[in-house]
């Protein structure tokens, strides 16, 4: 497997296939504060009536939570609250089926790119995407998550279990167990993060199982971890590879990252001032105090954060998009290898076409058959 092939070959489609950028912002902006108002409450002046509401609670009720909530201010905050956390629900349900929709979309266009050279717009590429393979993308995600996640919260539990010495009423042992269980923590933590590489490296492949071949769960499973046992040297290095050029990516996009973000948190300052001000304009002539200012606080942050957050997501979607390229490419290498080792050949990569934007395609050594092998 020609390795700095495919990263240069994954960089040519990057920059002749725009609309994968699109897919990447998307991905990125799915993949993965301010001041406290309450602070201001001690501004608020009450009335007569409820004060002598207050002065009827009983003194002895644990945190007065009841006083707490007999401020008009924590009525709201208690209602805002709940409606952020059902807000923060639908936004996770969504962006669950966004990353993995545009995650199939971005490995299909550049299969059937390598394929046919054709070019496909936002519509077409979503449909792509929109599919039962995206369904299987999840379920994989799902199936190798939770296990694992509940495996790695009962491991620091039992790492934390020689703490519980202490309870002998014996400092040494408390101690003894206090170090103990320190130790088996950064066990368990070093552990997470190894099984977190391997099934992060892993899934590369069995997301593209499926999503290429339209394989079930299991036969995602089954079909990737073989091709990855089968073509180990190859893969592992291309994940070394990729590890260096993440790197490199991260260090060379600080200083950029920070002027853009100073350049556009200027210009988001004085954008989202704007409705800001005619917001706290407003609501001045319903509240007093600090309330319309903080009222028009809530309005111009969220703005201010879309603005400064624009270039750092499009930095972030032009990764993701060469990152997903760089797999797809070597999911294709790999199985056209590995189903070459059988028919006594091995398919590569072919030299760049002349014109921009042209298909790759494949070695004369497979020719016209060799979408066939490469489908099996």
């Amino acid at each position: 497997m020609d390795h700095i092939k495919i990263i240069k070959r994954a960089g040519n489609i990057l920059w002749n296939y725009r609309m994968l950028w699109v897919f990447g912002i998307l991905l990125a902006l799915v993949a993965g504060g301010v001041g406290n108002p309450g602070a201001n409450g001690s501004n608020y002046q009450f009335s007569g009536d409820e004060a002598a509401r207050m002065d009827l609670l009983p003194d002895d009720l644990p945190f007065d939570w009841p006083r707490f909530y007999a401020l008009p201010w924590m009525r709201i905050a208690i209602g805002v609250g709940i409606g952020i956390a059902c807000l923060v629900l639908v936004l996770a349900v969504v962006s669950t089926v966004v990353r993995n929709v545009v995650q199939t979309s971005l490995i299909r266009m550049v299969d059937e790119y390598e394929d046919t050279g054709e070019k496909v717009g936002f519509k077409a590429g979503w449909r792509l995407g929109w599919s039962r393979r995206a369904f299987t993308m999840w379920l994989i995600n799902l199936i190798l998550d939770v296990p694992v996640a509940l495996v790695i919260i009962v491991l620091l539990v039992l790492a934390g279990a020689p703490a519980l010495l202490w309870f002998t009423r014996r400092e040494v042992l408390g101690i003894l167990g206090t170090v103990a269980a320190i130790g088996l923590f950064f066990l368990v933590i070093l552990l997470a993060i190894a099984v977190g590489v391997v099934i992060t490296l892993l899934k590369q492949f069995f997301w593209r199982r499926a999503a290429l071949e339209a394989d079930t769960v299991g036969d995602s499973l089954r079909g990737g971890f073989g091709l990855v046992k089968r073509q180990l040297k190859d893969v592992a290095l291309m994940w070394l590879l990729m590890i260096g050029i993440g790197i490199i990516w991260t260090i060379a996009k600080i200083p950029v990252a920070i002027i853009l973000v100073i350049v556009f948190g200027i210009v988001g300052a004085i954008v989202a001032a704007v409705p800001g001000l005619i917001v706290a304009g407003i609501a001045s002539l319903f509240t007093q105090g600090a309330m319309p200012w903080i009222i028009g606080a809530i309005v111009a942050l969220p703005v201010l954060m879309v603005i400064i957050s624009t270039p750092l997501a499009f930095l972030g979607g032009l990764y993701e998009a060469f990152r997903s390229s760089v797999w797809t490419l070597t999911y294709r290498e790999a199985r056209a290898l590995d189903r070459g080792a059988t028919a006594g050949y091995a398919p590569v990569l072919a030299e760049e076409l002349a014109e921009p934007g042209a298909q790759s395609g494949l070695g004369d050594a497979g020719g016209a058959d060799c979408k066939g092998v490469m489908s099996a």
